[in-house]
């Protein structure tokens, strides 16, 4: 009679230890491979198990072929920037300051191309002007390829957005996105930015008010 309580006894003992040992191998295989597993996700650039989402920005994808062709980036300084505003006279010029490594200027970058969308056939001209350094030049011709990005587009001769740069391009609070607004006689009208809170909205706005003028 006190045999079989023994025996039971030592078999629910030894289930128990068999169910502790493979939990404890679970746990230390997972650690194992967790490495790994991250090392995939960051060279597939899929952290959740969706989609990829494109290398850089949010917007509307497209390839060169269907942007016609790839989108061409010109070095512009300061001076430069403004010839190219003074050659527009009797348009209005929005230049959007911004940078491939800026997470906030590419997920704006495509209600820009919006913007400029909604006003085709109209006075509005706009560009933009990357602050990166050179060899960041195929990532900013990709991502304004993708983003059927107004043209022209130009990257910063004073590369990546430093000091230099930013008193170059007036860019008073040296941060980014920014984005400037001259009228039909080359003025600077508005800011959007620039270290201050704006909409989309607040721009459109000021577009039609100085398309207006």
């Amino acid at each position: 009679m006190t045999v079989l309580p023994r025996f039971l006894g030592d078999v629910l003992l030894l289930v128990a230890l068999l169910v502790a040992a493979g939990c404890e191998a679970s746990r230390n295989d997972n650690v194992a491979e967790q490495p790994q597993s991250l090392e995939r996700e960051i060279l597939s650039g899929d952290d959740s198990g969706a989609d990829p989402e494109p290398l850089i920005g949010t917007g509307t994808r497209a390839s060169s072929e269907l942007n016609g062709s790839k989108q061409a980036v010109q070095s512009v300084d300061a001076e430069g920037l403004q010839e190219f505003i003074a050659e527009r006279q009797g348009q209005v010029v929005l230049v959007d300051f911004w940078a491939t490594w800026c997470g906030v200027c590419r997920e704006g970058f495509p209600e820009v191309v919006k913007l400029g969308q909604k006003y085709a056939g109209t006075d509005l001209v706009i560009t933009s002007v990357a602050l990166d350094d050179a060899e960041a030049l195929p990532e900013i011709e990709r991502f304004l390829t993708e983003q059927l990005a107004p043209r022209p587009a130009f990257i910063s001769s004073y590369g990546v957005a430093d000091a230099e740069s930013m008193d170059a391009f007036q860019l008073l609070s040296g941060t980014i996105p920014t984005l400037k607004l001259f009228d039909r006689r080359g003025m600077l009208r508005f800011t959007f930015g620039d270290g201050q809170p704006f909409t989309h909205e607040e721009i459109d706005l000021a577009v039609r008010q100085l398309l207006s003028e």
